[in-house]
């Protein structure tokens, strides 16, 4: 029987991305939250964000690092 795989994390895929941002909607869908959410936590300044012309991006990057954070009990954890 051939031996079973680790799947990589959620932060492994994103950072194996070659895109540097991430929309809102394609941030919901990597964390399975509405984008409602994900808009939320951008607006309190809780999720890093760049705006270029009207669109706004994640930093792919910068969310790889928020959620290290608040998966070790850091700054925002719970929220």
């Amino acid at each position: 029987m051939p031996a079973k795989t680790a799947e990589p994390s959620l932060a492994e895929q994103i950072q194996r991305s070659p895109r540097l941002t991430l929309s809102l909607p394609e941030v919901a869908a990597w964390l399975g939250v509405s984008p409602h959410l994900v808009w939320g936590q951008v607006n309190r300044g809780e999720l890093p964000s760049v705006r270029l012309g009207r669109r706004v991006l994640v930093p792919r990057d910068a969310l790889i690092a928020t959620l290290s954070r608040r998966t070790r009990g850091g700054a925002g954890a719970g929220s």
